[in-house]
């Protein structure tokens, strides 16, 4: 699960008109002062629980209690600040909370121009909660799928592929004016590598977009053991440039470059990928751009905390824009200018700050940031 993506942030920055208070935040994120100007993205962890046991998943560690967020936790944030992007998402999956679509229509209601994403793994997915996604205006159902055949079943246990296959054909079917927009996210591991081809020709025949996302182990060393790198450097570079082929022979152009860009990443830097330690000097400007709202209210970086080891506030016990500049949320922006990803949970993180570059390419970056990385 990963609420926020660099390649979802460019993509929803490139779509959407740069308004004031979008350039704001960019800016303040750009400039990296402990002080943040409103979040552009809230994820909001509307369920914990989960039907699934995948086996790269963080839930294996978790100790948190399991439960749903309730609508009024979610009206508050929405309220004060009315986020341009929400994501639905949670260490769970998101359709166990009846409140779901509720939410959506709400926060579509308090700003027409919210862009909302939900995440989920398919397996809820009936003609019911289909047609309560759609009429509730979902923008973007993010699918996560590691494979279209029975490998996914090993990976994601408890899952059936053949119903997830089939509630995506309905839900494309089902579809009105193309939306919700739907991406199938891959995480890209040993066992699923060679499935990718099959997993590009699914994608095409929905019509949906596609994210390849990095494995990622939360800190947690039991998951390398999970790293694409596992079936060595040829045989990886093999299957990935099998799976742009096939891309490219459906006409799938930008599936093809993304992937081809992936590979480039990975060949150049292929002793930190097969340590799973390829972004760990990258800008991270999350803290400035996005936070992430457990079930019970508590705030926290991003979803990487998961247990809370860093903690802004409640949201039940004060105003988003109390917690949003805490001590707690200083504190932490000043320690990641500062020394950078020191956390263990931030070491793995794919996440970087290249497309802020790129709005602000122009401006010299020793005027405007006080941060160490190069442009």
């Amino acid at each position: 699960m990963r609420a926020l993506s660099t390649k979802g942030m460019q993509r929803f920055l490139g779509n959407y008109p740069l308004s004031v208070r979008a350039l704001r935040t960019a800016y303040s994120a750009f400039v990296s002062k402990p002080r943040a100007y409103r979040p552009l993205y809230v994820t909001f962890e509307v369920s914990n629980l989960c039907n699934l046991n995948c086996k790269m998943c963080i839930r294996n560690f978790i100790n948190r209690k399991n439960e749903l967020m309730d609508f009024e936790t979610f009206k508050k944030v929405i309220d004060e600040i009315r986020p341009l992007y929400v994501g639905l998402t949670g260490y769970g999956e998101p359709l166990f909370n009846m409140d779901v679509f509720r939410m959506i229509k709400y926060a579509k209601e308090k700003n027409k121009k919210t862009i909302v994403k939900l995440f989920t793994n398919a397996t809820l997915l009936n003609k019911e909660r289909i047609y309560g996604l759609i009429d509730s205006g979902l923008d973007i159902l993010n699918i996560s799928l590691e494979s279209p055949l029975k490998t996914n079943e090993k990976i994601r246990i408890n899952s059936n592929i053949t119903k997830i296959t089939e509630n995506l054909k309905l839900l494309n079917s089902a579809k009105k004016g193309g939306k919700p927009e739907v991406d199938i996210n891959t995480v890209v591991m040993r066992d699923n590598l060679q499935d990718l081809p099959e997993m590009i020709s699914l994608v095409h025949e929905l019509n949906a977009k596609f994210t390849l996302a990095h494995m990622t182990i939360y800190g947690k060393n039991e998951n390398k053991e999970m790293l694409p790198s596992k079936n060595g450097r040829e045989k990886t570079h093999f299957y990935l440039e099998k799976a742009r082929k096939r891309a490219e022979s459906l006409g799938e152009s930008e599936i093809s470059k993304d992937i081809a860009d992936y590979m480039k990443l990975v060949d150049k830097n292929w002793g930190k990928f097969a340590e799973c330690s390829l972004f760990e000097d990258a800008a991270c400007f999350v803290p400035w751009l996005t936070c992430y709202v457990a079930s019970n209210g508590d705030v926290y970086p991003c979803c990487y905390f998961y247990e809370g080891s860093i903690k802004y506030g409640n949201i039940n016990k004060n105003s988003f824009s109390e917690i949003w500049n805490s001590n707690a949320a200083r504190k932490f922006r000043e320690n990641m200018v500062k020394n950078g990803r020191n956390y263990a949970a931030c070491t793995t993180c794919p996440e970087n700050g290249e497309f802020l570059f790129k709005i602000f390419q122009k401006v010299p970056l020793k005027f405007l940031s006080s941060r160490k990385y190069d442009a």
